[in-house]
């Protein structure tokens, strides 16, 4: 249940350009902080003419996160985090989304769409106390060193938005 805000614009019979926004401010969610900023302008393809219906949109996204790293037993990289530890960084996204609405009338309506493509992360990690964790010269084994410059880099193929929205038309 975060807020999820756009406006849609019609460019053309099957053509129209929207703007969603998406955030949480959360300072502790669960006990750790879910903090974020998306937004997502896109040129979306209508299959009638009127906007209605199917529709394929192409977006590019950008966000600002500040939220807790994987905890489960296991992640993709092999890797548990200890509580307490959190990422703050940018996003870039790149992709498409896949949805349909429908107008229960002439002004209210319904959107259910879903979202994918390459997200491209550059971000910082940190423990509970506030200090580095994440980038390790291991240079020498014998004395690994946690250097405090410099960004993480990370990026998947993956979905990264979808939801149900209430439409209003004016």
């Amino acid at each position: 249940m975060i807020p999820n805000v756009g406006s849609e614009f019609r460019i053309s019979d099957k053509l129209s350009v929207q703007l969603d926004v998406s955030a949480s401010f959360w300072n502790s969610f669960n006990g750790t902080p879910l903090q974020f900023v998306q937004v997502f302008p896109e040129l979306r393809y209508y299959t009638n003419q009127d906007n209605t219906g199917f529709f394929a949109g192409a977006h590019i996204g950008f966000g600002m996160f500040h939220l807790t790293k994987n905890r489960f037993p296991f992640s993709v990289s092999g890797q548990k985090y200890p509580k307490g530890t959190y990422q703050t960084g940018r996003n870039n996204y790149y992709g498409i989304t896949l949805g349909y609405n429908y107008f229960f009338n002439r002004h209210w309506g319904m959107e259910l769409f879903l979202g994918g493509g390459s997200s491209q992360s550059n971000y910082k990690g940190y423990n509970a106390e506030g200090d580095r964790i994440d980038n390790i010269d291991n240079s020498d084994p014998e004395n690994p060193v946690i250097t405090t410059s410099g960004f993480n880099k990370s990026g998947e193929w993956l979905p990264y938005r979808g939801g149900v929205m209430l439409i209003y038309r004016l």
